[in-house]
């Protein structure tokens, strides 16, 4: 119930003075991957939205070729981070709000040649956000609705589609959500399921895990 923006601002002039710091020792970040949570609340103070987008144009103009990652966490509104997203693609500002198995599975290509990597986004997954189809032959779809079959099932997904089309590239997956042994913050909004733990073993199929909440 206090104002968030000294700290916003705060905390995203660390994130360029990283930046720059390392681009001038000229091993340039290829990435900055952030797990969900853009804002505190769905509708943001409009200062807040200010502040992030004189970011992203900062960040941008800089360092041109940096690929930039947010998706949408549970404090978020996804349809509004959703706005201009095929737009800032263009730009190499990827926001992730849709969990569509078509979209989640759609790696962005990172890093230099030789050194690539493939990046998956998952944002935060509410009960009946995705539906699996049933192996029987009368097909039919079925409703998930715990956090552990919504994200096995998407984690499976992603890790199937990767492995047949790079099998021999590393893999980044970003997703908000709570693993197994973290603790729940006292912040965190209200959501059915919303505070279950994860099986941290579904992440086993990737290079990497960025995982927020």
């Amino acid at each position: 119930e206090h104002s968030l923006l000294e700290d916003q601002k705060y905390f995203l002039d660390q994130i360029i003075i990283e930046l720059n710091a390392e681009s001038e020792k000229g091993c340039p970040y290829d990435a900055l991957v952030v797990p969900g949570d853009i804002y505190d609340r769905a509708v943001p103070p409009a200062e807040a939205v200010t502040i992030f987008n004189s970011f992203l144009n900062k960040v941008h103009s800089d360092f041109p070729e940096l690929k930039m990652f947010f998706l949408a966490g549970n404090h978020d509104s996804a349809s509004r981070l959703a706005f201009a997203s095929d737009f800032l693609a263009e730009s190499n500002v990827f926001v992730c709000t849709d969990s569509q198995s078509e979209k989640i599975a759609c790696p962005v290509i990172c890093g230099k040649k030789g050194e690539e990597t493939a990046v998956y986004q998952l944002p935060f997954l509410t009960p009946l956000s995705i539906e699996a189809e049933s192996d029987c032959e009368d097909k039919y779809e079925i409703i998930l609705r715990t956090q552990q079959d919504l994200y096995a099932h998407a984690l499976a997904k992603i890790s199937a589609v990767h492995n047949e089309k790079y099998p021999s590239m590393p893999s980044l997956i970003c997703a908000h959500l709570f693993t197994s042994g973290s603790e729940v913050s006292d912040s965190e909004r209200s959501f059915v399921g919303m505070a279950e733990q994860v099986d941290v073993n579904l992440f086993a199929p990737f290079s990497y895990a960025a995982v927020g909440h």
